[in-house]
């Protein structure tokens, strides 16, 4: 018994650090950019920044939502014991999408993201994601799930409607290539349809018991 919660703690820790690795890339990254070295961040080091934390979140967010069909198709329960280490993630890096576009774009120049929410939609689309992720974790710990009882359900269903907005967030700043948004779209919807679908036979098991 001690030997296999040794074992859950060990490899909580593992992928604790291993969903580290993209913020220490970059940090690598900016320290080549600062220190004159050849460095990955391109023409436009800010803007690359915060696409990349951007791709991060995404894949961190279809990682989460997944977690449940994955259960459902393939029978790898495990997975639910870490949902949560990796729903916090996906509001960690939206965090660092969002620092990194507040440092080197609109550099604290609050008069500008007006003008950029007028101009540019998209970003307050995605601020409007931001503010469901951090409302999903502030209400993530046990005690709240807890106190909340039936309401925590409710609210973390809204995970679905921020992962929409995060896809409208991305179709919105559509330029030319078209791939990668489609390709997100289409991962929400088999997840959507995939988890909708589920509820639906719980929920007639239910009523058949």
């Amino acid at each position: 018994m001690a030997k296999s919660k040794l074992k859950l703690r060990f490899l909580w820790w593992a992928l604790f650090l291993v969903c580290l690795i993209p913020l220490l890339y970059n940090v690598w990254q900016i320290y080549l950019l600062f220190a004159g070295a050849d460095h990955k961040l391109g023409s436009e080091p800010g803007k690359e920044l915060v696409d990349h934390f951007g791709e991060i979140t995404l894949y961190f967010l279809w990682f989460t939502l997944a977690i449940t069909p994955i259960k459902k198709w393939l029978g790898w329960s495990k997975l639910m014991k870490y949902r949560r280490m990796f729903g916090l993630y996906v509001f960690f890096y939206a965090s660092l999408h969002i620092l990194s576009y507040c440092t080197f774009l609109l550099e604290w120049t609050w008069f500008i993201l007006k003008e950029d929410i007028v101009q540019r939609p998209y970003i307050f689309v995605g601020l409007v994601a931001w503010i469901g992720l951090l409302v999903l974790t502030v209400t993530s710990p046990k005690w709240m799930v807890k106190k909340l009882k039936k309401k925590w359900v409710i609210i973390h269903k809204f995970i679905y409607l921020i992962a929409i907005l995060v896809v409208v967030h991305e179709w919105m700043q559509l330029r030319a290539s078209f791939y990668d948004p489609l390709l997100h779209a289409v991962i929400l919807t088999v997840l959507l349809c995939s988890r909708f679908s589920f509820l639906k036979k719980f929920k007639k098991q239910a009523r058949i018991s």
